[in-house]
């Protein structure tokens, strides 16, 4: 190596030494994964950990159909869509729940569902499952969420990356229902409901701010 050389390498290591180490954020790194295993090869959708998932399995077919931030996919209005999903953001969900209207949930686990409308088998399995819900969110407006926990045809509750580096996806379900696979990046809220045809999910990163609420586009 002649003296120029030396001195150009010299100087590329210095300026590699002083420049302030880059740091990257989740959403930089890599994405997230919500897997649907009903079908024969199984679905993917890739997000964002600042993106709020559904996923809707269908028996019929089967079918799974995905809908990130609330972009409906033929579920009820988008409003009352992105109503329901700005509850459980914010933590209103926990007053809702107290006030035992269920509705704002049940539109946040629509949001992949073939229904057009509010469904009342929906509505009344949520209403019998009150007391799991009043559990796991209590604390929401801070993301202090419990571990999954299941009732009798629903699921709520946190859910942890996988420390399994060469099988990074968590598979979850609820009673009667289809299961699904989650590959995070970062700790997330699950809520999981199974009704006559159909098994509805929400996905949430506990990192998300309770102040970014999902605007109409």
């Amino acid at each position: 190596m002649n003296y120029t050389s030396a001195r150009t390498a010299l100087a590329s290591v210095l300026l590699l030494a002083i420049l302030p180490p880059v740091t990257l954020s989740a959403d930089q790194r890599t994405s997230e994964t919500v897997t649907c295993n009903a079908v024969k090869r199984s679905a993917k959708a890739g997000h964002y950990p600042s993106d709020v998932v559904g996923l809707t399995i269908v028996d019929s077919g089967p079918e799974c159909r995905f809908a990130i931030n609330g972009a409906s996919v033929g579920s009820p209005p988008p409003g009352l869509i992105l109503g329901g999903i700005n509850s459980v953001i914010s933590g209103r969900a926990v007053s809702d729940i107290g006030n035992k209207d269920l509705k704002p949930l049940a539109y946040a686990l629509l949001a992949a569902s073939p229904d057009n409308e509010l469904s009342q088998d929906l509505l009344r399995i949520l209403e019998g499952e009150i007391d799991l819900f009043a559990r796991c969110l209590a604390r929401l407006d801070t993301r202090q969420v419990p571990d999954y926990i299941q009732g009798k045809s629903a699921g709520c509750g946190r859910i942890d990356p996988s420390r399994n580096l060469a099988d990074p996806e968590v598979d979850l379900g609820v009673p009667g229902g289809k299961p699904m696979g989650l590959t995070l990046l970062a700790p997330a809220l699950v809520i999981g409901v199974a009704r006559p045809g159909q098994t509805n999910y929400f996905v949430m990163s506990l990192l998300k701010d309770p102040k970014q609420e999902l605007r109409p586009r």
